[in-house]
């Protein structure tokens, strides 16, 4: 009537709706892509993280074992050498003098040791610095007696009349350091100082006849024997052989010359059933160490044994991973040494109280410690004794307040 075109305004709205559901898909889409984005990051970030972490406790064990390494070798450099998995650099540092240095031994008494590890795990790097105060156990050869086991002064043996009592006639002076085991052996003997209870490593004789067995001289078994070390140190061996169950064994006295610092070592131990007299010239520095791996299976205790006492006029040093025993028996004469003893176990038992000599004293075994600052120094300068079992040898406590994570690049 008006001329208008019946249904037009819905024409108009038509594709409305695929234009809304168009938008609709394209934001989704949009936050699709950006949630997926995001998820890709999140996992780069975390992957990162992952390798940080990694990196992060590589270098803290680094440190862990860095420290081993210098108690085990006592060498700066030592901590370079065969790196975890992971550890890309270690370094340990110690102020020697003016100069600070990365390499040579350990100063101890010098101050702290700083250890740096840098560690990296898929291109990732941390590293961390601590510093440590080196420690060193004191010297078992500074005592008389260091054993890694027991000590013990028996009262008497089964061969001996019931009733004798042998303490009174053992005479020991110097300190005495056990590991374990009752201490009262102490009783009626006498003694400068009473023993002290603590921890003691075994000494390491096994690495130390390795190391040392080849170049050695051999000495045969033999009442007297002669131990000349040309150019003032000198090693000796005795062979374990097919009879018997010893290294050396001899049923009567036995008598040691020695000319200059002798190293005497028994792969399967020493035992002398007579006196055993050692004979140098104190004045010239001469000095006997005695090292045996243990012996004597199903023939009575292994290590270095003595029997029928023992006299010297110069110092001695018994080391042994077995048991060390002097026995004054029968206690024919009046032994004496100066010596310091470093084994698994010791046995000390004095002679009968009894004149053999006439003099209306009756006979004593008298041991002593004997070792002057100097020959000692000699002694480790020289590596003329075991040191240690490995790990034992020193300790690393760390200073307070001086462990830092150190920024990247270092």
């Amino acid at each position: 009537m008006n001329g208008a075109i019946p249904g037009r305004r819905r024409d108009s709205a038509q594709g409305f709706v695929l234009v809304g559901v168009v938008m609709l898909v394209l934001a989704l889409t949009i936050l699709g892509l950006s949630l997926f984005s995001l998820s890709s990051y999140e996992s780069q970030f975390l992957g990162r993280s992952l390798d940080g972490a990694c990196a992060f406790y590589a270098a803290s064990g680094g440190l862990d074992r860095a420290r081993f390494a210098l108690a085990t070798t006592e060498s700066l450099q030592s901590v370079g050498v065969g790196l975890p998995d992971h550890v890309v650099s270690t370094i340990a540092m110690q102020a020697q003098g003016a100069d600070t240095v990365t390499t040579g031994q350990i100063l101890w008494g010098g101050g702290p040791v700083s250890i740096r590890v840098v560690a990296e795990c898929n291109g990732t790097r941390r590293a961390v610095e601590a510093q440590f105060t080196p420690q060193r156990p004191e010297d078992p050869y500074t005592r008389l007696i260091t054993s890694s086991s027991w000590v013990t002064v028996p009262q008497n043996v089964p061969v001996d009349a019931v009733g004798v009592d042998r303490r009174p006639q053992t005479w020991l002076s110097g300190p005495v350091l056990q590991a374990s085991g009752p201490t009262d052996w102490t009783n009626s003997i006498g003694s400068s100082l009473p023993p002290i209870l603590g921890p003691a490593p075994s000494p390491d004789v096994r690495t130390y006849l390795e190391s040392n067995w080849d170049a050695a001289g051999d000495v045969e078994v033999r009442s007297s024997c002669t131990l000349h070390a040309s150019g003032g140190n000198g090693f000796f061996r005795t062979r374990y052989g097919s009879s018997g169950e010893w290294s050396f064994k001899n049923a009567s006295q036995t008598h040691i010359d020695v000319t200059g610092r002798v190293v005497w070592m028994f792969d399967r131990g020493f035992r002398s059933d007579g006196l055993v007299t050692v004979h140098g010239d104190r004045d010239n520095g001469d000095c006997l160490v005695m090292v045996a791996e243990p012996g004597g299976v199903g023939d009575g205790p292994g290590g270095i044994v003595f029997n029928g006492g023992l006299w010297s006029n110069i110092p001695l040093v018994l080391v042994s991973d077995g048991e060390v025993r002097i026995w004054d028996f029968p206690g024919t004469s009046d032994s004496q040494a100066g010596v310091s003893i470093y084994a698994d176990g010791v046995s000390i038992l004095g002679p009968l109280p009894e004149d053999s000599d006439g003099d209306g004293t009756p006979d004593f075994l008298r041991l002593s410690y004997d070792l002057s600052g100097a020959l000692l120094t000699a002694l480790h300068g020289h590596q003329l004794v075991p040191v240690a079992s490995p790990g034992a040898l020193s300790e690393f406590a760390m200073v307070p307040g001086r462990w830092r994570e150190l920024p990247p690049g270092n």
